[in-house]
């Protein structure tokens, strides 16, 4: 069986909130919701290893291929 995109999409959200504590398109306005961070082109996905140094390189990758 194959992952769908929406699979992979949602795995990398929760990928994100286990290494990070935080939800990837977390926006302090309540105004801009998911769906317009993800349909904004010019939107980036915080690293990961902004928010933690020590997260191995290769979830880093993993994570924001699965969010892109």
């Amino acid at each position: 069986m194959k992952a769908s995109d929406s699979d992979v999409f949602s795995f990398g959200i929760i990928a994100y909130l286990i290494l990070t504590g935080t939800h990837p398109f977390h926006h302090p306005s309540v105004v801009v919701s998911v769906k317009d961070q993800i349909m904004d082109e010019t939107y980036e996905v915080a690293p990961p290893k902004r928010k933690d140094s020590q997260i191995p390189a290769k979830y880093v990758e993993v994570v924001l291929k699965s969010l892109d």
